[in-house]
C-alpha cells in the first residue's frame, strides 16, 4: 500500500472501494487505508468487503469454510486448490462488529454501517463516512 494518495482535484470529491478490505491483509493496514481516504478525499468514503460470515465465500465460492477458525479454513483452502486465498496476505476478512472500529482512529468523520443482503443474509458490510467539517 503506498504512504500516500495524490488524486486530482476532481476525483478528490468522494472515496468509493469496493472489497478493498480483503486485500489489505492485516487490520493495521485496513486501518491505515481508511485514515488515508479521509486523508485525500474532502466529503465522503464509501468501503464494502464482503461479510465474513456469509455462509458461501465470495472469492473462492466455497460453502461454509469460514465458519472454522482461521487456521482451519486457511488448510483447507490450501487442500482444495485455493492456496492464493489461504494466505493472510490476499485474504482477510473482517467481521461487521470490527469494521466500524477500524475507522475509530479517523478525526474529523461520522461511520456508519450498512450491508447489502443476499438472499435474506448480509452478504456485504459496507462502511459509510462523512466529513464532519468540510476542507476548503
Amino acid at each position: 500500500m503506498p504512504n500516500s494518495i495524490s488524486p486530482s482535484q476532481s476525483l478528490r470529491q468522494l472515496c468509493s472501494l469496493c472489497g478493498c478490505f480483503r486485500a489489505c491483509w492485516i487490520h493495521d493496514n485496513q486501518r491505515r487505508l481508511i485514515a488515508e481516504c479521509a486523508r485525500v478525499v474532502r466529503r465522503g468514503i464509501f468501503l464494502t468487503t464482503p461479510n465474513c460470515w456469509y455462509p458461501i465465500e465470495f472469492h473462492t465460492q466455497l460453502p461454509l469454510l469460514l465458519f472454522f477458525p482461521q487456521k482451519v479454513y486457511r488448510s483447507l483452502y490450501r487442500l482444495l486448490g485455493f492456496g492464493f486465498f489461504a494466505g493472510e496476505a490476499n485474504l482477510s476478512l473482517v467481521p461487521e462488529r470490527e469494521v466500524l472500529g477500524l475507522s475509530a482512529i479517523v478525526q474529523g468523520w461520522h461511520f456508519a454501517i450498512r450491508s447489502q443482503r443476499l438472499l435474506g443474509l448480509k452478504s456485504n458490510v459496507i462502511l459509510i463516512g462523512m466529513r464532519t467539517v468540510v476542507s476548503q
